[in-house]
């Protein structure tokens, strides 16, 4: 028996996305990375640049000019999910161009964040599959600057880009701290 339970992803906007933006991407695109092609029965992943690889490496210089931002990004908002903190598990960059995707996957820890730093108008958004419904796909209406956070175990993918554009994103697994339970009740009335 299915048993729904609310569940929902939260869209905000980085609050310094036009002050970081360029020198995020200036250190991203000299930092190491690997290009992943894999095409099997089950995955068609096409990332012109990612560095998964170095996930867990807190020393990388575009990871240390943007970590502190992000946390107090991720903490502002850690509330309306009922937390009072995000502890960032994993952290790292994909960069798509034409013909690029990342097929259906999930991820670990309890939620996982995207931070559009570079999309063009018209480019793919992240898709989700609706846990209710595995037949129905629910795109959120992000733009470049915004930060889409979801449970980590709602399936998602990265579309088929079409045009010729670059989208880079920086992705992260992050689990929570809880609040106190007399804190919750100010969470419900959000």
């Amino acid at each position: 028996m299915k048993i729904p339970l609310k569940i929902f992803a939260l869209l905000l906007p980085f609050k310094d996305h036009n002050l970081i933006k360029n020198k995020l991407l200036e250190l991203i695109n000299k930092a190491e990375f690997e290009v992943v092609e894999k095409k099997d029965e089950y995955f068609s992943n096409a990332m012109r640049r990612c560095d998964w690889h170095k996930r867990n490496e807190e020393q990388r210089p575009w990871t240390q000019f943007i970590i502190k931002n992000l946390q107090e990004q991720l903490d502002k908002n850690a509330i309306h999910f009922g937390y009072n903190h995000f502890l960032i598990n994993e952290l790292w960059f994909q960069q798509y161009e034409k013909k690029g995707r990342h097929g259906w996957h999930v991820h670990g820890s309890a939620f996982t964040g995207v931070y559009y730093l570079e999309l063009k108008k018209l480019t793919p958004l992240t898709e989700l599959v609706d846990p209710f419904n595995n037949n129905k796909k629910i795109t959120i209406p992000a733009k470049e600057g915004d930060i889409v956070i979801f449970p980590s175990g709602v399936i998602h993918q990265c579309p088929l880009i079409k045009k010729t554009t670059r989208k880079t994103i920086v992705s992260f697994n992050i689990d929570p701290l809880l609040l106190e339970p007399k804190t919750l009740k100010k969470v419900e009335s959000l």
